[in-house]
């Protein structure tokens, strides 16, 4: 092996489904060009997959205090077994555990993927805030022990650290693509572990507003997946009386979100990144609705779908109501061409993880 792919995450908990798929999709990505080993926690087990997919259990923690020290000493003593030269990691968080652990591995070239930056809006809740607090006294310290940062961002340097600029990609093969069902009226389609900054919001809000003007044509929004907005989006829906046109499905996964697929009509990817300083995004959601073969909805700009992409539609950046008149001009503009397919060629063009990761394979494959 010459590459260890390391996450904190525990992938077998549900609501890191979508993490769990785009770690495995970049792993076998890594995996096809370059061997590669990946450390991740199934509950609280720390599992060792070596390139030959051979899964192997390399430590058990019960005692939590303990667990980041003992996390790194088993990964430390990985590397230097299988004499390890580069390793990607998850951005876990940096406190001296952390540090310390770099420390040791210094000699390697090391490779810190931030899923999202700046990530410190992200979450207001005390602990949050506790973790905030330590990174500041720590996070400095990296420049000494990281030589790139991967990036999703346009930041030519974070931390004081060169930066590895990519989009996010997906793993076509996992990736069914939609067969329509025919149905009456219009079906807007959101999937995602649901937080403020995906505005779904934005678009209850204007589905009131459409409502108020008595419309001929109905409009329903199915709401797939948990989240820590879910209950402040169903309080909305109840309170604007629109019960009957926002459905929440809940966690879908397999055949069941196929079939949710197959009678919508256009996705909607996040509204609200603004609300955390964000204006640009590289999201997964957005590049699997292209594969499937679904137009979308965005607001924050995705490089990889520029704005002459007619398969996207963009709105603004602020808090006002989705316009589904204007939603519903959109989507009568293409609804007529062979868009499923078109979509589908462009990701497999476009947006595989292959392709996205070759600047990283191309620096570890140079050394």
């Amino acid at each position: 092996m010459n590459l260890i792919y390391f996450t904190h995450y525990n992938l077998e908990d549900k609501n890191y489904y979508g993490v769990k798929e785009k770690i495995f999709s970049q792993y076998n990505a890594f995996n096809k060009h370059i061997k590669t080993g990946l450390i991740y926690f199934d509950n609280y087990n720390m599992i060792f997959l070596n390139e030959k997919e051979e899964k192997k259990l390399i430590a058990i923690f019960k005692n939590k205090l303990k667990k980041r020290t003992q996390m790194y000493n088993f990964l430390y003593n990985v590397i230097k077994e299988n004499n390890i030269k580069n390793l990607y990691i998850r951005y876990p968080y940096t406190d001296f555990y952390f540090i310390n652990f770099l420390k040791k591995i210094k000699s390697k070239k090391i490779f810190l993927e931030i899923p999202t930056y700046p990530f410190h809006n992200e979450d207001k809740r005390l602990k949050a805030r506790i973790t905030y607090l330590i990174e500041t006294f720590y996070i400095g310290k990296l420049k000494k022990y990281i030589d790139y940062i991967v990036t999703f961002s346009d930041h030519d340097e974070i931390f004081g650290i060169p930066t590895i600029k990519i989009e996010n990609g997906i793993d076509l093969n996992k990736i069914e693509l939609r067969k329509p069902v025919k149905h009456e009226n219009i079906n807007l389609l959101g999937v995602a572990k649901v937080s403020k900054w995906h505005g779904y919001d934005r678009v209850i809000k204007g589905l009131y507003e459409y409502y108020n003007n008595n419309p001929s044509e109905k409009v329903y929004f199915h709401v797939v997946g948990e989240g820590e907005e879910l209950n402040n989006l169903k309080e909305l829906s109840n309170k604007l009386k629109l019960e009957n046109y926002i459905i929440f499905h809940g966690f879908k996964k397999g055949k069941e979100l196929n079939e949710l697929f197959n009678i919508a009509d256009i996705g909607i990817g996040s509204l609200g990144n603004h609300r955390k300083g964000i204006y640009k995004e590289s999201a997964l959601k957005n590049r699997e609705y292209c594969a499937k073969g679904l137009p979308f909805i965005l607001s924050s700009i995705d490089n990889d779908f520029p704005e002459n992409f007619k398969y996207v539609y963009y709105i603004s950046q602020e808090e006002t109501p989705l316009n589904i008149n204007k939603i519903k001009n959109f989507y009568n503009k293409i609804k007529n061409e062979n868009y499923i397919k078109e979509m589908r060629k462009y990701a497999e063009n476009n947006l595989s993880w292959e392709i996205k990761l070759n600047k990283i394979i191309t620096r570890i494959k140079g050394d």
